[in-house]
């Protein structure tokens, strides 16, 4: 089921999201990381005129691969409440917040796609103005490519009207042309991505989608994973286990998809394990 919000709903939403990825950036570059937004807090400030445009449920960071455990530790000795790690990253909560700060050090789980953190930091700009601190700002087509990968990743389908006009929205407002757009997609692994995530946004209307499908180099085995991972999330759903397949079967290769799948597996049981842990010490402190 997919929520709609009204205007003032999305607009309390998208300024307690810049007050908390304020601080948040705040302390990261006290100890000298500069971290990268992502996804709709970065849409906010880059592509959508008015931040009521878009409804936004939390930010989303991206920190440099190796200061992943300092920006953590950091948050931590700040009285931020951390959720159990995630495959790419962990949510984040300070002590009076309200939304969620997402703070990832890996841009997709390990073994999907092939856009890394690193080449994106190395391809971004510094801004000092933007969000109360020095960030670093992703090139144009890697917010483009983060947008097919995080689309795939996250089974959405074409019920998901908001994610479907980003691609619309970022592709006018930074000129993309759809040739050099294609080539990168291809470039990071996101080309059957792509046929997944731009196949839904063609069928919205969306013009721009339809051209670079069409400047993807043939590829007969990527279109035909595509279409069943887009017939298993429009049949059960985003939330169903069922879906959890999909965005391997649009990795890189078919092969790639079962490495990913396995990894994923493998990262779900830890998580379940560390989650069993949790609470087997809160009871003990509740028994104490």
């Amino acid at each position: 089921m997919v929520v709609t919000f009204g205007r003032t709903e999305r607009l309390a939403a998208a300024l307690v999201a810049r007050h908390e990825l304020a601080e948040v950036v705040r302390l990261l570059n006290g100890i000298g990381v500069l971290p990268m937004p992502l996804k709709g807090v970065l849409l906010h400030h880059t592509v959508y005129k008015d931040p009521a445009e878009r409804m936004i449920s939390d930010a989303d960071l991206l920190v440099p691969t190796r200061r992943g455990a300092d920006a953590l530790d950091l948050l931590r000795d700040h009285g931020y409440s951390q959720a159990p790690a995630g495959r790419a990253g962990v949510m984040t909560v300070s002590p009076k917040g309200k939304l969620a700060v997402d703070v990832h050090w890996r841009v997709f789980p390990p073994g999907l796609f092939a856009l890394r953190a690193a080449e994106m930091f190395a391809r971004g700009r510094i801004d000092e103005r933007l969000f109360g601190g020095v960030v670093v700002i992703p090139d144009p087509l890697d917010v483009y490519a983060h947008l097919v990968g995080n689309f795939a990743k996250g089974r959405h389908g074409a019920s998901h009207a908001p994610q479907l006009r980003d691609f619309s929205a970022v592709a006018s407002r930074h000129g993309l042309a759809p040739r050099g757009v294609a080539r990168h997609l291809e470039r990071h692994g996101l080309s059957r991505a792509a046929r997944y995530a731009l196949g839904f946004a063609a069928d919205d209307g969306d013009a721009f989608a339809v051209k670079v499908l069409r400047a993807l180099r043939r590829d007969v085995v990527g279109q035909a994973s595509a279409r069943v991972a887009q017939r298993i999330t429009e049949r059960f759903g985003t939330a169903s286990t069922v879906t959890a397949v999909a965005p391997h079967l649009v990795n890189r290769s078919l092969a790639r998809g079962a490495a990913s799948v396995a990894a994923h597996a493998a990262l779900g049981l830890r998580g379940r394990i560390e989650r069993m842990r949790r609470r087997r010490e809160a009871d003990r402190s509740d028994d104490d």
